[in-house]
């Protein structure tokens, strides 16, 4: 079927359309100091490299066919850390709760900015790493990010510290659905 338009209408050039730009982009982003306290911001911040590390020693290749584990480095992404961040991100569970966050944040945006402040939280701890040369980029050995031994034992040593850090988050989001009272256990 063929449509037959009026050459005369049509304008000569056609101009791009400027479209208009998202404005959650400014409102979604907090900084941490507003969502956290400082203790909290430390404990988060425990859960983050317990994130990235445990990224680190469950991560595979594939040889052959074949998965193997590769305890200790992870391949096959970019060499900036925002690469490293995006793929620590995309392949753990979620440590940032909407129920958490602090009261001011507008309820429509809970889960963005939740999502937003795990990735900078994330970030935050990938840049501590790397400057203190625990977590590295091998370009030698065809571009391969790199953890030091020693932070994935001290990890594996650490567990029952960071299943008390979880356990209190759910005690703090338990709390925070029943009123911000503790709970009293009745026998």
């Amino acid at each position: 079927m063929l449509l037959a338009y009026d050459m005369e209408d049509l304008p000569d050039t056609f101009e791009k359309i400027p479209r208009p730009r998202k404005q959650q982009q400014h409102l979604t982003h907090y900084p941490l100091d507003e969502l956290f306290s400082g203790a909290r911001m430390a404990d988060k911040l425990t859960l983050a490299e317990g994130r990235i590390v445990e990224v680190f020693t469950t991560a595979t290749e594939i040889r052959r066919g074949r998965s193997y584990p590769t305890r200790g480095y992870i391949g096959a992404i970019g060499k900036t850390q925002k690469e490293l961040v995006a793929h620590v991100i995309t392949n753990s569970r979620r440590f940032v709760t909407v129920s958490e966050l602090s009261k001011s944040v507008p309820y429509q945006q809970l889960k963005i900015v939740a999502r937003r402040a795990e990735k900078d939280l994330v970030s935050a701890k990938v840049a501590q790493l790397v400057q203190k040369n625990d977590v590295w980029f091998n370009e030698y050995a065809t571009g391969i990010w790199e953890i030091r031994p020693s932070l994935i034992d001290k990890y594996e040593l650490d567990r029952e510290l960071v299943r008390l850090i979880r356990k209190t988050d759910q005690q703090i989001r338990r709390e925070h659905l029943h009123g911000d009272y503790p709970l009293r256990v009745v026998h």
